[in-house]
């Protein structure tokens, strides 16, 4: 059986959740992985769409930063910087032991990663 290609944007919608669970039950791992998820569903959604349009993907940590270039490069400085500011915060709830205000980063992570499936 042929594996379906993966709905990226569907992490959007877990993330929407993860936050939702966060606000119940006050969990800071939900709003950690709710940024996490929304930067994935925006970065891979993202690479994707430049993949059809000239961007070359390596599958490579480097990945990550040259489709920031990419976008940057064909006059959509708008999305470039909008990967790079969900990149930081996800970093930030993957890696780091403090966070301040996990529960805004989320709704801001969700927030930005909507309009940038919107601009693609």
């Amino acid at each position: 059986m042929t594996p379906t290609v993966f709905a990226w944007k569907d992490y959007l919608e877990l993330a929407t959740v993860l936050k939702a669970q966060g606000e119940a039950f006050r969990l800071e791992s939900c709003f950690r992985s709710a940024t996490s998820r929304a930067y994935y569903a925006a970065y891979c959604h993202a690479r994707n769409w430049a993949a059809n349009n000239g961007f070359i993907i390596q599958n490579i940590p480097d990945d990550h930063k040259n489709l920031q270039v990419h976008f940057n490069k064909t006059k959509k400085a708008d999305i470039a910087d909008k990967l790079d500011d969900l990149r930081k915060w996800r970093n930030r709830c993957d890696y780091r032991d403090r966070v301040s205000d996990p529960k805004l980063l989320a709704k801001k992570a969700i927030k930005e990663a909507r309009k940038l499936l919107r601009l693609l």
